[in-house]
């Protein structure tokens, strides 16, 4: 495990993409499904999964396409429980246009996704929505890679736990 930074109160952790990691039991289900898409890949494409069996996690997940000459990502699906969450929908939009955003400035994760991009990886993001004045209420995301070609990070598949 390696931290890769801890800012305004979140943290953003890596792993290797194998590694045996304690979770909970919602993210081990989710990693399970994705370990059951890649086989023997460094990760499986969006394209292999169905729609129907993300429903656990249907409206907690956000799907990034991931931009490699510039660096970019940008949310092809940000769920409706995120929309609610930090009362904003990134869905269609991208990193380097947040990156300027008063409501949801993406400065702080822009070079962790940059890092995710290069090397698959499985990572978690954690911490508050301290903007909203909502500190007491703590948000973890497991992040996995997906990848059209089995070598590149073409998107990132994220779930977010339920809130605590």
């Amino acid at each position: 495990m390696a931290i890769w930074n801890e800012v305004h109160g979140w943290r953003f952790e890596y792993f290797d993409i194998d590694a045996t990691v304690r979770m909970a039991d919602t993210f081990q289900r989710f990693r399970e499904l994705w370990r059951t898409k890649r086989g023997d890949r460094n990760a499986p494409p969006w394209r292999e999964f169905e729609f129907g069996e993300l429903e656990e996690w249907w409206g907690r997940m956000s799907i990034m396409d991931i931009r490699h000459d510039p660096f970019d990502y940008c949310y092809r699906l940000w769920g409706t429980a995120l929309t609610s969450l930090f009362d904003y929908d990134a869905t269609g939009r991208c990193a380097s246009d947040l990156r300027a955003s008063e409501k949801y400035n993406v400065d702080d994760e822009f070079e962790f996704y940059r890092l995710q991009a290069t090397k698959p990886t499985l990572s978690f993001t954690s911490g508050s929505v301290f903007w909203q004045d909502r500190s007491h209420r703590t948000f973890r995301f497991i992040e996995l890679p997906l990848s059209d070609d089995s070598e590149s990070v073409t998107n990132i598949i994220s779930v977010l736990e339920r809130p605590v």
